[in-house]
């Protein structure tokens, strides 16, 4: 069980660092962290996300790295809960 939850952690990192580099990007880089987690700081933050639009598709973004997580803890658990049935036979 322990290798389960191990495997599905790694997997669900894995997962969020993958969606981050397939949904985050704009223009000719991506999204920085601190904006994608966190909340506009000052004017001068405000003004660069509304001129880049960030802010329209910044939901929709957060929620697609979401769900790449969790399809990684889902296969994590999956192939871990797998794993552990195949010894289980051999014995």
């Amino acid at each position: 069980m322990r290798n389960s939850l191990v495997l599905a952690i790694v997997l669900g990192i894995v997962g969020l660092v993958i969606g981050y580099f397939l949904f985050a990007s704009v223009g000719n880089g991506h999204i920085p962290l601190s904006t994608l987690f966190g909340v506009a700081n000052g004017l001068g933050d405000r003004l660069r996300n509304a001129l880049t639009g960030i802010v329209a598709n910044l939901p929709e973004i957060r929620r697609n790295i979401l769900l790449s997580g969790l399809v990684g803890v889902v296969a994590g658990l999956v192939i871990g809960i797998g794993m552990r049935g195949g010894r289980r036979r051999r014995r």
